[in-house]
């Protein structure tokens, strides 16, 4: 009960290769969901990933770093997309927020 109420104390005690295995697992989970978004969108906002793995590459390469190169890089055609990258950076700053604190 006490681990459950205290998760940042909790996550300084698991073995290191339970934590290891959580965040590698939270971020090739978080690259899945965010490659089929990509997927989804390549067609109308013309980002030039025709499969989905494709779409994994511009994920990773999305969350790892925040210079790449799209046929479109203003997406005007849809700009919702802008809002989808954007989340997924600052998803992968908090990840790596985390992991770096821990």
């Amino acid at each position: 009960s006490l681990f459950a109420s205290d998760p940042y104390h909790m996550l300084l005690e698991v073995p290191f290769r339970s934590f290891l295995g959580m965040f590698v697992s939270i971020y090739l989970l978080t690259y899945a969901i965010f490659a089929v978004i990509y997927w989804q969108a390549c067609g109308p906002c013309d980002m030039g990933c025709s499969t989905y793995w494709d779409a994994l590459f511009l994920s990773v390469e999305t969350m790892m770093t925040i210079g790449y190169g799209v046929p479109d890089p203003t997406f005007e055609s849809c700009t919702w997309i802008v809002f989808v990258i954007g989340s997924q950076c600052m998803l992968g700053i908090l990840y790596d927020a985390t992991l770096l604190g821990m």
